[in-house]
């Protein structure tokens, strides 16, 4: 794995994949999470990976999953 303030590189079962950091949502005690939003320089596509307090992203999972849903 490697990282610079504008991208990212890591290794998935022996594949390297190369990401784009696009924007960084720093932590703050309000949200109580952070999060990363990046593009797959191979493919074009937006991930936004996000980690926190579990009792702030369970129901913000659960929550988007119902409206994908409807």
């Amino acid at each position: 794995m490697s990282k610079t303030t504008e991208k990212i590189e890591i290794e998935i079962d022996g594949n390297f994949e190369e990401y784009k950091i696009i924007k960084v949502y720093e932590f703050t005690s309000d949200r109580k999470m952070m999060s990363v939003l990046v593009k797959n320089l191979a493919d074009n596509k937006f991930f936004l990976f996000t980690k926190g307090a579990d009792d702030i992203l369970v129901p913000l999972a659960s929550n988007s999953q119902k409206k994908a849903e409807i």
